[in-house]
């Protein structure tokens, strides 16, 4: 825990001033930030002390249970019995987007944001999220490349199209959402796919939001594990993509142009893409034929997906579907998984090399000082 002399320090920061006026400790609106739980007892307890240890005080952490068979339950209830800002929902196993949904319906501040259970954030995540909220936006995204305000239909058609691309609306997490918009659109995620249900909730907040603000920085702190929904292999996986870009088209018209076109279609390659690399990965297609069989049919269903514009790797993508098909463009995507994965390793060892280093060379020097 942080001392009470830092706390204190911390805590004046959080006395954020939005655009809009002065917003002092005893007037902060109040945030609500919902945790999906399901069978995480190794990593629950990191997440929640990262949220209750904001530096943005006046908040309500809705822990929901979604069935958890470990002791997952019993230590949030540990938890909630020292901090009462926790509260702890519990419901037979339904999904995270039946977890979210729950959250939402008992959810009361005016912003509302989420945090996987296996995540931590930084302690200022919600004050930094807050300080940039205001009457204008809706929504304030964290993860950016650069600060930026958009308000207005075509300005906000085209930051559709670039956050897209640069997956900002793959998750709901390191983000804050005004409550009331969408309680008034009755915006929930979608319960019949476990796969881009947050792309599509996203999606259709960002069509009914007013104004739009993200910020740079990396305050969220995913925590990739084995097992985890993203990680696992999916039979249905390529019908659940195909089911949600087809939505998500549907829910973009608004924004519809020859940019936003390529976009879509060049995320339609790469989930055609991603599905055969996951097949081919979890070793369920053991025949060569039977792979080749499932490229062409996925390439017959989808023939003509041009990629006209965007930046040289979207390009890229859609000349070789275009050229090459969908067996190299696959290959190409096991490449990248296979490298991506390399670099974690090698960065983490180099991490605990150095982190052990340390550790002894101040074991060596308490020896001395002795």
């Amino acid at each position: 825990m942080i001392a009470d002399s830092k706390r204190n320090v911390l805590l004046q920061k959080s006395e954020v001033e939005p655009p809009g006026g002065d917003v002092r400790m005893n007037t902060m609106p109040l945030v609500s930030i919902i945790v999906p739980v399901y069978n995480t007892e190794k990593y629950v307890a990191d997440c929640l002390a990262s949220l209750l240890d904001q530096t943005w005080t006046d908040l309500e952490v809705l822990c929901v249970d979604d069935g958890s068979t470990d002791s997952s339950l019993k230590i949030i209830h540990a938890i909630a019995a020292r901090d009462p800002r926790l509260v702890v929902i519990t419901q037979p196993n339904g999904g995270v987007s039946s977890a979210r949904n729950s959250g939402l319906r008992r959810a009361k501040g005016t912003y509302v944001g989420f945090v996987d259970s296996d995540d931590t954030v930084d302690y200022t995540l919600i004050a930094s999220l807050m300080s940039q909220m205001g009457p204008n936006w809706d929504i304030v995204i964290e993860g950016a490349r650069r600060p930026e305000s958009v308000v207005g239909i075509k300005e906000k058609a085209d930051f559709a199209s670039r956050v897209l691309r640069n997956e900002l609306l793959n998750s709901p997490c390191g983000r804050l959402y005004r409550r009331s918009l969408i309680e008034e659109s009755g915006l929930i995620f979608a319960e019949e796919t476990s796969l881009g249900e947050d792309l599509l909730f996203n999606a259709s907040y960002l069509s009914r939001a007013r104004g739009v603000r993200t910020i740079s920085g990396k305050r969220y702190f995913i925590r990739e594990r084995e097992g985890s929904l993203t990680r696992s292999f999916r039979p249905s996986k390529f019908e659940e993509l195909m089911y949600v870009h087809d939505a998500l088209r549907r829910i973009l018209e608004w924004a519809a142009s020859a940019r936003m076109d390529s976009v879509l279609n060049y995320l339609r390659i790469k989930a055609l893409a991603s599905s055969l690399a996951s097949a081919r990965a979890s070793r369920v297609i053991r025949d060569h034929r039977d792979m080749f069989a499932r490229a062409k049919a996925m390439r017959e269903s989808y023939p003509h997906l041009p990629v006209d514009l965007g930046d040289p790797q979207m390009r890229a993508v859609g000349w070789v579907y275009a050229r090459l098909g969908l067996v190299p463009l696959t290959w190409l995507v096991v490449l990248s998984r296979w490298l991506r994965e390399l670099t974690r390793h090698i960065l983490r060892s180099k991490f605990v090399s150095a982190e052990l280093g340390r550790r002894s060379t101040n074991s060596m020097t308490r020896v001395e000082e002795l």
